[in-house]
């Protein structure tokens, strides 16, 4: 079994639980960013799915969406197909993403990456790595609907748009019997999650138990987007919001949670 964690491949002993130290990828790419969460389906065997990107000449994003598939014993090195691949108009924060029997999903917020601006952070003591985010509630979210059957780098399926949203972790995707897909992640109503520097993004607050309740403010949502592929690309993607509630009524919120169905 292979778990991925930035760029490293690791393999890890299913018995023991040991790790058995990193694996090689073939023909891994040369992108500057990635998502913290790799992919599987047990309908594409022990192979997973993860995405990189790179800046454009035009200071854009192209997304390379690729499968990593094991060519033998353990110690081989696994060998990656890029299966898809699109390019946005400015870096995007993308931290995880979503896997079906048929499709990897990415969902694209307006919250983006201004390279430029690690000019400043090299200038300025006071500058962070956070301030290099921007978030734009005027702009759309953006779904690209992949074929993860695909051999080749194709375009995705499917190009889809809703309103302004900000999440790091997708929850759990499926095609139901009606076609439509399911996505659901943990939906915020602005980027503070990020941006704030007594946010999530901030290890000082994580490990304060009073500064860490106080992030409830920023009401994480349970969202469940149904995208009808059949309906083309520009498509708007709707949405409900939910809430996770005990049957005393009591609702709670939510992050980082996981469906493996």
């Amino acid at each position: 079994r292979r778990t991925n964690q930035g760029v490293a491949t690791n393999s890890i002993d299913p018995l023991t639980l040991n790790s058995l130290g990193h694996t090689a990828v073939q023909d891994s790419g040369a992108g500057m960013f990635t998502g913290a969460h790799k992919q599987a389906q047990s309908t594409f065997g022990s192979a997973t799915f993860g995405w990189y990107g790179e800046i454009t000449f035009t200071m854009g994003m192209k997304i390379s969406v690729y499968r990593d598939q094991p060519t033998g014993d353990r110690n081989s090195p696994l060998t990656r197909t890029v299966i898809g691949t699109v390019e946005i108009h400015k870096p995007s924060m993308i931290h995880s993403f979503a896997l079906t029997e048929r499709y990897v999903i990415i969902v694209v917020g307006p919250v983006f990456v201004a390279p430029l601006k690690m000019v400043e952070y090299v200038a300025n003591p006071e500058f962070t790595p956070l301030d290099m985010i921007e978030w734009d509630p005027t702009a759309d979210t953006k779904f690209f609907i992949f074929d993860a059957a695909s051999l080749t780098p194709v375009p995705p399926v499917a190009e889809m748009v809703s309103s302004a949203v900000f999440f790091n972790h997708h929850v759990n995707a499926y095609q139901g019997a009606d076609g439509i897909l399911r996505i659901d992640l943990i939906a915020y109503r602005d980027a503070s999650f990020l941006k704030d520097h007594h946010g999530f993004g901030n290890l000082d607050v994580m490990k304060n138990a009073t500064e860490r309740a106080a992030l409830t403010s920023m009401a994480p949502t349970f969202r469940r987007y149904m995208v009808d592929v059949s309906a083309g690309s520009g498509a708007h993607v709707p949405y409900n919001d939910m809430h996770l509630v005990d049957a005393s009524g009591m609702v709670y919120s939510c992050e980082m949670p996981s469906v493996n169905p």
